[in-house]
């Protein structure tokens, strides 16, 4: 989002904006905390464009947070409580969900990236 449609979507319609958004009694435009993400193409090749933020992770370039936010993954404590429950439910049910080892990068002591 950027300023200007935080702007227009905040403005009522007879004043040319949307009035989507009703801001509470006192606060500004410039009190509104958001972060832009833009989504970017649509995924090409997307075991390799995971296999690049994972080891992007690895390295500490980004967060998982950035992955979820660059592919519109949503909040990423909210997914691993996600993963957390749906587990704990297979677990419940008699059903065990495992990791494939070719779904994480492992990184050596020398620090070396192996698959």
């Amino acid at each position: 989002m950027t300023v200007w449609r935080l702007w227009r979507w905040i403005m009522p319609p007879d004043l040319g904006g949307t009035g989507e958004i009703i801001l509470p009694a006192g606060m500004r435009v410039e009190d509104v905390v958001f972060k832009w993400v833009p989504r970017g193409v649509a995924w090409w090749k997307p075991q390799e464009e995971l296999d690049t933020a994972l080891r992007s992770v690895a390295a500490g370039l980004k967060s998982m947070q950035d992955i979820c936010d660059e592919h519109g993954f949503g909040d990423y404590l909210d997914n691993v409580r996600e993963i957390q429950a749906e587990r704990s439910e297979l677990a419940s049910m008699g059903f065990l969900q495992d990791w494939s080892k070719n779904a994480m990068v492992a990184l050596r002591e020398s620090g070396e990236v192996v698959q």
